[in-house]
């Protein structure tokens, strides 16, 4: 009788492991290309995991491309000045037992007559400009990415702050390629934690 129980529990403890869902949405951080296509949009499903007091490091969401990009020839300002001059609509989600709920994102804009930056909320999603910034490289590396700064130029165009765990829907679509090269340009869309502060 005993045996019988035990091989019972036994079948049950694997029917529910079986049974378990693996987890929604795929773990940061995320890459995909990203053609320079006006209209071409990237849908990405992503989780933030549960950290210290429920939120997640600042989000961010850019491009990166081999640098320096277009040709061998291109200055850091140039690279720059073509990512700063494309435009993209972000739009992002979080699912709630609501369903899914708009997201806001902010970015951050350099301001001229301060000399400074300023955090500004995206209107309409659309993206102003662009600033380099650093990834967590030992995530990317974790999952078989390189984030090697003399590999790719890394540019942020939108950044959600201390954002809470979950799951999250990104869709993102070119509105102006801007000054970037019509061709040969391997651009990718990335969403990522930003470099760990020591």
């Amino acid at each position: 009788m005993k045996r019988g129980l035990g091989m019972l529990l036994v079948s049950v403890a694997l029917l529910a492991a079986g049974c378990r869902r693996p987890p929604e949405g795929e773990a940061l951080p995320v890459v995909r290309p990203f053609p320079l296509r006006v209209g071409h949009t990237a849908v990405v499903q992503f989780r933030i995991e549960p950290l210290r007091r429920d939120y997640g490091a600042p989000l961010l969401i850019g491009l990166r491309a081999p640098d320096p990009p277009g040709d061998v020839d291109a200055s850091a300002d140039e690279a720059e000045a073509r990512f700063d001059s494309i435009r993209l609509r972000l739009r992002l989600w979080r699912r709630t037992p609501q369903g899914w709920q708009p997201v806001r994102l902010t970015q951050d804009v350099f301001v001229p007559a301060i000399r400074d930056w300023r955090t500004v909320p995206l209107e309409n999603g659309v993206t102003v400009g662009a600033h380099e910034v650093s990834v967590d490289e030992v995530a990317f590396q974790a999952k078989g990415l390189s984030a090697d700064p003399a590999y790719s130029y890394l540019t942020s165009y939108s950044r959600l702050v201390m954002p809470a765990a979950g799951l999250y829907r990104l869709e993102a679509t070119l509105l102006d390629r801007g000054r970037a090269p019509a061709t040969g340009w391997p651009v990718e869309l990335f969403v990522s934690h930003p470099l760990p502060a020591k």
